[in-house]
């Protein structure tokens, strides 16, 4: 029945609502722009529900329409901020500094990538998404989806061994 489906429809987009404000910080690197993004997105969907072939594909359905309402908003810089990407998951890092700076260095070096780059590494590596829905929802073959995973991961690698050689090479204070 069709109230049936839209209870269905209802509930799969109350359940991807986490999995869109983790992608949306990602991209938008504010909290506040974030929400705004999966406001919109969730509006747009909604109105759109009749678009989706079938529920089993509605999260690369509902990242399509993330990342095509954050490029048209990005071109009128609606959700793109320049604050720190400090808030951008709302990590649970135990009391191991090191592994802290290597989170923020990562997530700075993910910040640092060109959009369409960006976006990609926050489908596959965030949401677990396959080469396949990304290629889906990026609307692009999928050699480009894995060229540009492969160029994103070694931009961000580069950018995280140099702080790290950084690091290594900075002696440390010991006097005071």
């Amino acid at each position: 029945s069709v109230r049936n489906t839209s209870t269905v429809f209802h509930q799969q987009l109350l359940d991807a609502i986490p999995r869109l404000r983790a992608a949306a910080r990602a991209l938008c690197r504010d909290v506040v722009k974030a929400d705004d993004l999966v406001q919109d997105v969730l509006l747009k969907a909604w109105e759109k529900q009749d678009d989706l072939d079938s529920i089993d594909t509605i999260m690369p359905w509902l990242f399509a329409i993330l990342r095509n309402t954050y490029r048209a908003s990005f071109r009128r810089r609606k959700f793109e901020s320049d604050t720190p990407v400090d808030d951008t998951y709302d990590l649970v890092i135990a009391a191991d500094q090191e592994l802290s700076c290597e989170v923020r260095e990562t997530l700075e070096a993910l910040a640092e990538l060109p959009p369409d780059q960006r976006e990609m590494i926050v489908l596959i590596c965030f949401e677990g998404m396959s080469y396949e829905d990304i290629a889906l929802v990026m609307k692009c073959p999928i050699g480009t989806v894995r060229s540009r995973i492969f160029r994103a991961r070694e931009a961000v690698n580069q950018v995280v061994q140099s702080a790290g050689e950084l690091k290594t090479r900075t002696p440390a204070l010991e006097e005071t």
